[in-house]
């Protein structure tokens, strides 16, 4: 399979939630009949019951059949995972619901809902059987949500409030805290709701992500849902939340590049600095740590002109992973051979940039080829954490054999409002000093 063949898509979406994140790398794709595609799901399934993932995938086509009218569906030649959305503006349920304007049409559809409800609550099943919980855990807030929009769409109203309120609990956690327990989920015992505390009012981290936000996407739901008159305390709780998430500092995880011997993560990057960067995407003014000279991003140079400037063009958990998990996920879409490591024509249009003066702005020379450092192989797999960030030890691969790690950094941000907020204490703090 030929590079160029691969259908790269690197395109900035717009979305409500100022949580969404912007890099969008898609595999090669290829159209596939709707009923040639339930067939295939079926018929892989049906060879191993107890493959959540695949059930996952079949409930959210029935959810799209009910809530579309598609003639065909896009699936990644790789594994033929279906495509429904450019995956940084895919929430993981249909964007919208078109009506059907026939008897047969609807009652068709609803067919699709059951089955999409069913198929949702047998693949959480199959999930919490799961016995492998680092990679799996990505599947618990889709799968959540897409049963909650289901029994929503429905029209069981009270079941749907209750599967979104425990969806926002467990996002919130995931997401807000950062101490989400997939023990505690698969057992149901969330000590929160029956004691009756609501999680939300925990302390926070005081950012949001690495990944994307589906808290917010929850919240707005919740809100359609509600009663005016009778929700009104917890309608207004939650946009005190809204207020909460736009107000937090957001983490991505892009890949970076040692360009030195025996550099540990501390001389990579530098977490105190304030560099000015659309490293999200969400078009609101940021800083952000950043990397040392010591270090470069490994970024898409397709065009050779040697201009990054923003996430787009580089390869990290910045949206919700329905098919990439984290930055090496997205890296591997460029896996033609599907080896696990980029050799060959894979590399082509990769490039590093060294921020040689921590900017974040690339001038000339800044942004060369891979080839350029002498690198023949990318390995697109993480292969463990490290300080809680996803890594590969043997990440690149030199000419002369020698290998240097890789590193999916959690690099956290400050809005321009914190910076001076921030700033505005510290001016205080220092007045009171010298009295």
């Amino acid at each position: 399979m030929r590079l160029h063949q691969l259908l790269l898509v690197l395109a900035m979406t717009a979305c409500a939630c100022l949580c969404s994140h912007a890099m969008f790398i898609f595999s090669e794709t290829q159209k596939v009949p709707i009923d040639r595609l339930f067939t295939n799901l079926q018929q892989r399934l049906a060879k191993n019951t107890n493959d959540f993932e695949t059930t996952y995938h079949l409930a959210r086509l029935h959810s799209m059949a009910y809530a579309t009218n598609l003639a065909v569906v896009n699936v990644t030649k790789k594994d033929a995972a279906p495509v429904f959305y450019y995956s940084g503006s895919d929430a993981g349920v249909p964007e919208s619901v078109q009506p059907k304007r026939t008897v047969q049409g609807q009652q068709i559809a609803l067919q699709h809902l059951t089955n999409a409800i069913l198929l949702y609550q047998r693949a959480i099943i199959s999930l919490k059987k799961s016995t492998n919980v680092d990679e799996q855990r990505w599947l618990v807030l889709p799968l959540e949500l897409g049963r909650a929009w289901c029994l929503d769409q429905a029209g069981r109203r009270d079941e749907a409030l209750a599967a979104y309120r425990k969806t926002l609990k467990i996002a919130w956690r995931q997401e807000v805290i950062g101490d989400f327990d997939f023990k505690q989920w698969v057992s149901d015992m969330w000590d929160d709701v029956r004691s009756g505390r609501n999680p939300i009012h925990s302390r926070r981290r005081g950012y949001i992500g690495p990944g994307v936000c589906y808290s917010e996407e929850i919240i707005g739901y919740l809100l359609k849902l509600l009663d005016p008159v009778n929700d009104t305390k917890e309608i207004a709780q939650l946009k005190k939340d809204q207020q909460t998430l736009q107000s937090m500092d957001r983490a991505v995880t892009p890949i970076l590049v040692p360009l030195g011997d025996s550099l540990s993560l501390a001389d990579l990057v530098d977490t105190g600095a304030q560099v000015a960067f659309d490293l999200d995407g969400s078009g609101r003014p940021r800083k952000w740590g950043w990397i040392t000279p010591n270090a470069a991003w490994l970024v898409f140079n397709g065009n050779g002109t040697g201009r990054i400037s923003s996430a787009l063009q580089m390869f990290g958990s910045v949206t919700f992973w329905i098919f990439w998990r984290d930055g090496y996920d997205a890296l591997s879409s460029l896996d033609s051979d599907g080896d696990g490591v980029l050799r060959g024509e894979e590399l082509q249009g990769l490039a590093l940039w060294q921020d040689r003066n921590s900017n974040g702005v690339s001038e000339p020379g800044e942004v060369r080829p891979i080839r350029e450092y002498g690198i023949t192989a990318v390995a697109c797999k993480c292969a463990g954490s490290l300080y809680g960030n996803p890594w590969n030890p043997y990440g690149v691969t030199f000419t002369n054999g020698i290998s240097q790690a890789t590193y999916d950094w959690i690099a956290s941000s400050l809005t321009l409002e914190t910076i001076l907020r921030e700033h505005r204490s510290n001016n205080r703090q220092t007045s009171a000093g010298a009295r």
